[in-house]
This record gives C-alpha cells, sequence and structure tokens, in this order.
C-alpha cells in the first residue's frame, strides 16, 4: 500500500508523502500525507465513504494547554501550519488493490481541482 501511495503521489509537488530515514522501518500504521485545503481533502473522502484521519494535534492546541496555558495557533506557527495541512489516509494489511486505486483516484481528483465543489 505504501509503495502504490508514493508512486502515486511523490511526483507531485503539491502533495508531501511521509519522510523515510535510511537504516530505520515503519510499521506503516498510518501513512500521512501534507496538502493545502486538507479540510476540502477530508470532506471529499467522507463524502466518498473513505475515511480519513488526523493524528497528530498539536499539544499547544488541545484545550488543557489552551486552557491552562493560554496557548493559541500563532504560538507555534509551524506546529500550526503542519497541523493544518496534514490528513491520514486509510491504511491496513487488507485492503485490496482497488481500494487502494480508489484512494489514490480520490485524493489526486479532488487536489488536482477537478471537483471543483469540494
Amino acid at each position: 500500500v505504501v509503495e502504490r501511495y508514493n508512486a502515486a503521489f511523490q511526483p507531485h509537488a503539491w502533495i508531501e508523502t511521509p519522510p523515510e530515514q535510511e537504516g530505520a522501518r515503519s510499521s506503516w500504521h498510518i501513512y500521512h500525507i501534507k496538502v493545502p485545503g486538507r479540510d476540502r481533502l477530508i470532506a471529499h473522502l467522507k463524502r466518498r465513504g473513505i475515511a480519513p484521519g488526523v493524528h497528530y494535534y498539536p499539544l499547544h492546541l488541545h484545550p488543557y494547554y489552551a486552557e491552562t496555558y493560554g496557548y493559541g495557533p500563532e504560538d507555534f506557527p509551524v506546529a500550526t501550519r503542519a497541523f493544518e495541512q496534514e490528513v491520514s489516509l486509510p491504511i491496513y494489511s487488507a485492503m485490496s488493490e482497488a481500494q487502494v486505486d480508489r484512494v489514490i483516484e480520490s485524493v489526486m481528483s479532488v487536489m488536482s481541482g477537478r471537483h471543483r465543489s469540494c
């Protein structure tokens, strides 16, 4: 699944795929991409019956830290910007090729502007 996602997404400058470190091996329990307009992508995928996620929520945006320390998005702009662009795509060992193709096609269609209503 990761190889198929990477092959589809890496050629496009507007999609940032997960970094991989030499000598390290991921379990790939999460596959996240960074894209402009993440919320539009999430809404589009949900309408198509695909369940995206947002897994990395910055600490300064959690209610406890925001309320206790008064943190806001402007206090950590790099983390906030990364959060606003990141979406986790479905990935699991039993995904069929057709399911992977559907996720890829859905991401590409909305992010390339073919679905203006999204």
